[in-house]
Order: C-alpha cells, then structure tokens, then sequence
C-alpha cells in the first residue's frame, strides 16, 4: 500500500498508540479514555483524510501488539480477560469511528473549498 503522507504521520500515531492505554487510569474510568481516543483519531482523520478508518488499525496496533506479546511470554491470560480487554473494547470502536467521521469531514470541506 503506497500513501502519500510521511513517515511521520505513521510514527504519530504509533506513539499515540501507546499512550492512549495510559488514560485508561483516569477516573471516571470510561469517559476520558473515549474523549481521549476519539479526539486523536479525529485528528488523523481531520489531517490526513485518506487513510480515513485505518488510522484506528495504526493507533491501536502497537498497544495490541504489545498486549499480545506480554500474554505470551507471561501467561496472566486471566489479567488480560479482567483488565486489558475492556481497555480494549472500549478503545476501538472510537478510534475507528473518530477517524472515520472526521475524515468524512475533512473531505466534505475540501469539496465546499
């Protein structure tokens, strides 16, 4: 897949991929973490509309990646059941969906412009 953005772009949001687990933390429990992944998706999407929903596979990628290698060199599959999956879960369907409604915006104002 070629595209026309910079590496650059690509390196934000895998960095944002690991931070967004980090907010996860904060109370109330769901509230921030949905604010939080749906606004920076929202901005790749905004920025860089051409990727549109697959911004939501590189910003949760590398958390998932990771999340993947710990229970396999760790075990603690009953951890990741209790506390990671509804990180999870609850991260994914706004980081798709905010990437995806922002790029529709994105595009639906460059074609007013």
């Amino acid at each position: 897949m070629t595209s026309k953005y910079s590496k650059i772009s690509y390196l934000l949001a895998i960095i944002s991929g690991f931070i967004i687990p980090l907010t996860a933390g904060i109370e109330p429990f769901p509230i921030p973490l949905v604010l939080f992944c749906l606004l920076v998706a929202g901005a790749f999407g905004f920025f860089w509309p051409g990727e549109s929903w697959r911004w939501g596979i590189w910003i949760v990628g590398p958390s998932f990646c990771l999340t993947i290698l710990s229970i396999a060199f760790a075990g603690q599959v009953e951890i990741f059941i209790k506390k990671d999956l509804p990180v999870f879960l609850i991260a994914i369907v706004p980081v798709f969906l905010g990437s995806f409604v922002f790029a529709l915006i994105s595009n639906r104002q460059t074609t007013k412009i």
